[in-house]
């Protein structure tokens, strides 16, 4: 029996859209025919234009938005604060610290404070973030290391924010988040310092000092403060944020009054407990 050969079509004629096909129902297949896409749903040109802008200006858009939010948070904070506290601080660092013990830290810093926004009395806004590295992490039992990972994590991003559009200038640093913002070129050198003891144990970052070991400050016997890592470093953050750009005026003066705070708090004398 012959073999049955294939049957081709002949030279110039291969199947194209312009053959009359017909479709179920006695349709002719047109290339001109709207595309349907799994469901029924129509592809329509708006959809495809949204597809495109996507592929396009998907990063540039997302940038946008991003800006947008944080423009909104930082206007939120200029001006949804009130008065608020006299004067800013931050500790960030290995060390978690208790309700009690960032309450005498700010108990403390408010006995060093003049009113400054005449609300009739001193106050100080601490901002705490305990921040380990992954190696101080490891320290920490298995059960525990997930939690401390994450808290991490999420205090580094304030932390970070903080730095970038915050109030705090007197910050008290683990050495290796000072590092990270000697860095960054965020810090006052300590020659610009008003005040510093002769007793003082600075702290460099290159050739150049740019904090102060607290443990050899007078201050390191104050409530609070003694109960800090002895390796905390004292620093100033510069005001080259974005929160003085759109804080104008009330953040240089917060910056101000900040740095006035530190100077006192460098000269303070050694803590003598009130006797009963």
């Amino acid at each position: 029996m012959p073999e049955k050969k294939d049957e081709k079509l002949p030279v110039g004629e291969e199947h194209s859209p312009k053959r009359d096909d017909k479709l179920p129902g006695g349709e002719l297949h047109s290339p001109k025919r709207e595309v349907k896409l799994s469901g029924g749903e129509m592809h329509s040109p708006f959809v495809k234009w949204i597809e495109n802008f996507w592929y396009h200006y998907k990063w540039p858009f997302l940038a946008a938005v991003f800006g947008i939010v944080v423009l909104a948070v930082l206007l939120v904070q200029c001006v949804g604060n009130g008065k608020g506290d006299d004067v800013t601080l931050m500790y960030a660092g290995n060390c978690t610290l208790s309700v009690e013990e960032a309450r005498d830290i700010s108990a403390t810093v408010q006995g060093f404070t003049a009113d400054r926004n005449g609300d009739g009395k001193a106050t100080a806004g601490l901002r705490n973030y305990a921040i380990y590295t992954n190696k101080e992490i490891e320290a920490f039992t298995p059960q525990q290391q997930g939690h401390v990972k994450q808290m991490s994590y999420d205090n580094r991003q304030n932390f970070d924010q903080e730095i970038y559009s915050g109030e705090a200038t007197l910050c008290f640093l683990s050495p290796s988040l000072f590092e990270d913002l000697c860095e960054a070129g965020a810090l006052i050198p300590v020659s610009e310092y008003t005040g510093l003891p002769d007793t003082a144990v600075t702290e460099s970052y290159g050739d150049v000092a740019y904090g102060v070991r607290l443990s050899s400050l007078a201050l390191y016997t104050y409530p609070g403060f003694s109960g800090l890592p002895e390796n905390t470093i004292l620093c100033l953050r510069t005001n080259t944020s974005m929160g003085a750009f759109l804080g104008g005026n009330s953040t240089k003066a917060m910056h101000e009054a900040n740095l006035a705070l530190a100077w006192r708090l460098l000269a303070a004398p050694v803590y003598v407990p009130e006797s009963n």
